[in-house]
């Protein structure tokens, strides 16, 4: 048998229920008055427990009423990942010191938080009490437990979600911040960069006008206008001449490399690429890339190159008529038509050099090189120097001066002495090899 009851009761109210047995049995009349004696104590708790002052009661309704009192009005403010908690301040007249809050992340898939913090906050203020809750993660509920400092005091427990998007607005705002100011950097160094740039194009225009305009003034010999530091020269000489300008040339060749800085192409320094590439390729690639050809000119070239007959289109026949120095004449023949074609395309000529040793040299100068420049060594060896430097040997204010390179003391380093006795020994001397041009001469005359 089943007996069912329905009672009428209010809201937000806590109820005992008791069942007895009417009449009660005998022997069990202790018993119902205990149980009627608990039940006007737990009506006691709750009727102290719903007083609007706890300071009014004494004794253990007071306690009670202290144990049973609950934090009201709770609220929660989000700034970004921190969240504060406000909630009502308990009178002074409880006695309360302070206020614990507990909080933690309740993972996804469970109801209770796996770790708790914790956080005191003092009874103090008018009316309220604020509580901080800082690095919380946003897109997740969090537990939040209020309570007093009584002893075995009654706890709230509220749940509060933190929001991703008001959290993510400030890591939005200092992205952008960056961005802007990384563009703003960035710009700033570009403009610098370029500005940098444009002064230094500006400074050199300057620099090539005033040498441009210093040139024409002075109306030097033209040069080129970057300066070559290590220039490579080709020099060409008739190898069909005296073993002593053979010498001479042997000897002023180690005098630029050494002293002059310069590179310098000989033939007898070259005999491995001359035996792979082959004379002619030889010849045409050495005219073809030196920054600088000198034809050392003498009376057996001039005579070799004006007097024999040169046909590109027959080297087979030219070898074997000419012998060695058919060499000499394609040489000076390319170099010639190199200088020509620089002439009538209106190009810079400086590349062609023509030098000699005696004070006759100039008429031993072949026709087909008249408009290279001439110099006569040692004499005008300073000019030379200044002309394979691209430098200016003077103008006003300004003088070049390089140690061991004039006539008079060219002679000081090993070099330049070796030269000086080459050239003592070749000066007054007629070429065998004109001698022999000659008699080969006489001899088909006769024949």
């Amino acid at each position: 048998m089943v007996i069912e009851t329905i009672f009428c009761v209010p809201r937000d109210s806590r109820f005992l229920i008791t069942v007895n047995v009417f009449p009660i049995p005998p022997g069990q009349e202790r018993e119902a008055r205990s149980i009627e004696h608990q039940s006007e104590g737990f009506a006691a708790d709750t009727e102290t427990a719903s007083h609007s002052d706890c300071g009014r009661l004494f004794g253990s309704r007071k306690a009670a009423c202290l144990r049973y009192w609950l934090p009201k009005n709770i609220n929660f403010q989000q700034d970004w990942t921190s969240v504060t908690v406000t909630f009502s301040l308990a009178p002074d007249s409880y006695g309360f010191n302070s206020y614990h809050v507990y909080y933690g992340q309740v993972p996804n898939g469970r109801t209770r938080p796996s770790r708790w913090q914790q956080k005191s906050v003092p009874h103090e203020g008018e009316t309220v009490v604020t509580a901080c809750l800082g690095n919380l993660q946003p897109g997740f509920n969090y537990s939040v437990i209020v309570f007093s400092d009584y002893e075995n005091a009654r706890r709230r427990e509220v749940t509060y979600f933190v929001s991703p998007g008001e959290a993510d607005t400030l890591p939005v705002i200092w992205i952008i911040l960056s961005v802007a100011t990384l563009i703003t950097i960035i710009t700033i160094t570009a403009g610098l960069l370029i500005a940098t740039q444009m002064n230094k194009q500006n400074e050199r225009t300057e620099d090539l006008n005033t040498s441009i305009e210093d040139g024409s003034k002075e109306q030097q010999e033209p040069h080129p206008k970057k300066l070559n530091t290590n220039p490579t020269v080709f020099l060409c000489y008739c190898n069909r001449d005296s073993e002593k300008i053979v010498n001479v040339t042997l000897r002023f060749a180690a005098y630029l490399q050494q002293q002059c800085v310069c590179r310098v192409i000989h033939d007898l320094w070259d005999h491995l690429s001359i035996a792979c590439e082959g004379h002619m390729n030889w010849l045409s690639r050495q005219i073809e890339e030196s920054d600088y050809i000198i034809v050392i000119c003498s009376k057996g070239l001039k005579a070799w190159v004006e007097t024999r007959p040169w046909d590109p289109q027959n080297l087979c026949q030219a070898r074997e008529e000419l012998g060695q120095g058919a060499s000499i004449l394609a040489a000076v023949s390319m170099i010639a038509e190199k200088l020509c074609q620089a002439v009538i395309h209106s190009r810079d000529i400086s590349k062609f050099i023509v030098a000699f040793f005696s004070d006759s040299g100039q008429d031993n100068i072949p026709g087909v090189l008249d408009l290279a420049s001439k110099y006569h060594l040692m004499r005008d060896f300073p000019r030379l120097f200044a002309h394979l430097h691209s430098m200016e040997l003077c103008r006003p204010g300004y003088t070049l001066h390089v140690e061991n390179i004039s006539e008079n003391t060219y002679l000081h380093t090993p070099a330049g002495l070796a030269l000086y006795n080459a050239i003592a020994d070749l000066c007054g001397d007629e070429s065998p090899g004109l001698a022999g041009f000659r008699a080969s001469e006489t001899g088909r005359a006769d024949s």
